[in-house]
């Protein structure tokens, strides 16, 4: 017990030491950190919150509604033979690939709390559906931060093939059986309160670390390369932005599909506050160095063959 206690107070110290740091950073460079934030704001206003908003009250309303499985009835039947995914798995694996993250496993904490998939089932999506949306993919990272310098099919590939190995290959190890679906209801009132506490949760870890990127794409004594890593492991918006600045291009190309695979600190953070089971978010870590390592492997033989 007082080995306990001790070590509760030193957490607490620990904890109250990073507190006072930040506190006096925010002091210190309160003009940097207000433009940060105004910075921050502005990519939630017009990046993230129009990209997510539609699919979050969307999504919400059929939980609502209970519509999961008829929207899934059309993809239910392959991926029910490929991984063995129950209806509300597969509507997961659909709101996964095109809502993108953290939609992804916002969606497998909804059901597997709601008792509509089993525990086995949310293990195994969580390693493979919280991706970057087509959206994102397509208009934010290709056009706007790579401008266009890969064809499309080519990044559709790098980002979204590694995921579906992933699933595939694990769907091979964890085996279930689908629960009894169980069907719930909600108010359409409390499914619009719902995306908009869960918008202002996502904006919030979004502005926190655009604040940290900013602050360490302006220290100059860390490398160039290591500060695009850095970036990219931290927050992958402002990270494309800035990793497209590289002159080499497949390292370019490597670094920006890296960081969109992994999805960074901040999309980590995101999507835990989404899953209320801890083991989960140790399946969606190793899930994302699956991925990651597919990734790998499908950049190098792309590499050599050009």
């Amino acid at each position: 017990m007082l080995i306990l206690s001790k070590s509760v107070r030193s957490k607490k110290y620990v904890y109250s030491f990073v507190c006072l740091f930040i506190m006096a950073c925010c002091i210190i460079y309160s003009v940097n950190i207000t433009n940060y934030v105004i910075l921050g704001i502005k990519i939630c206003l017009y990046s993230v919150i129009p990209s997510l908003l539609p699919f979050m009250l969307i999504t919400n309303y059929m939980q609502a509604h209970n519509l999961c499985t008829t929207v899934s009835a059309i993809f239910y039947p392959i991926f029910n033979k490929l991984m063995g995914l129950s209806e509300y798995g597969t509507f997961a694996l659909i709101i996964g690939f095109t809502s993108g993250y953290p939609m992804g496993a916002k969606i497998i904490g909804d059901l597997y709390s709601a008792n509509n998939i089993s525990f086995k089932e949310a293990k195994l999506l969580i390693t493979f559906c919280n991706i970057s949306s087509i959206s994102f993919l397509i208009n934010y990272v290709l056009n706007k931060c790579l401008n266009n310098c890969i064809p499309p099919w080519l990044i559709i590939l790098f980002v979204y093939l590694p995921p579906l190995l992933t699933g595939l290959f694990n769907s091979l190890f964890i085996k279930f059986t689908n629960n009894n679906n169980t069907v719930y209801t909600e108010s359409t009132f409390n499914s619009i309160h719902a995306t908009f506490y869960s918008l202002a949760k996502l904006s919030i870890y979004i502005i926190c670390f655009n604040i940290l990127v900013n602050f360490i794409i302006n220290i100059n004594k860390i490398p160039v390369l290591q500060k695009y890593i850095i970036v990219g492991l931290t927050e992958i918006t402002t990270a494309s932005l800035y990793i497209s600045t590289e002159s080499n291009f497949y390292l370019k190309i490597y670094l920006t599909c890296s960081s969109i695979i992994l999805g960074g600190l901040s999309i980590m953070f995101q999507s835990f506050s989404f899953l209320n089971n801890s083991a989960l978010k140790k399946y969606y870590v190793l899930g994302k160095i699956e991925q990651f390592l597919i990734f790998n492997i499908i950049f190098f033989i792309w590499m050599s063959c050009n």
